[in-house]
């Protein structure tokens, strides 16, 4: 706990003990122990707002994944019809150029 051993939590008892009396050293140590809980509460609040935020960056970064993912395959496909619309020969464009040019 908080790296504090045995022997240290006697000394500080004994001092509360000194400083506080017997009285007020229950009133103290119930004090104390509302302010331990409510530090712990806020804490576990924090972590838990914490694991939130990065499970939704997650998220995000697996949906962008998928859709670079998705881009990619449709460009891949965009590819291969453009090369499906290329003439086969090299020359077979130019023969409706020479012929137009002929013609004037």
């Amino acid at each position: 706990m908080f790296g504090i051993g045995f022997f240290e939590i006697c000394i500080i008892a004994i001092f509360a003990l000194v400083f506080y009396g017997p009285q007020k050293l229950p009133e103290l140590m119930r004090q104390f122990g509302k302010f331990f809980v409510h530090a712990r509460r806020m804490s576990n609040e924090a972590k838990s707002h914490f694991d939130t935020v990065v499970r939704e960056a997650e998220a995000s970064l697996d949906e962008e994944e998928k859709a670079a993912k998705q881009r990619k395959a449709a460009q891949t496909s965009d590819v291969s019809i453009d090369k499906t619309a290329l003439p086969l020969s090299p020359g077979a464009g130019r023969s409706n150029a020479n012929e137009r040019s002929s013609e004037l």
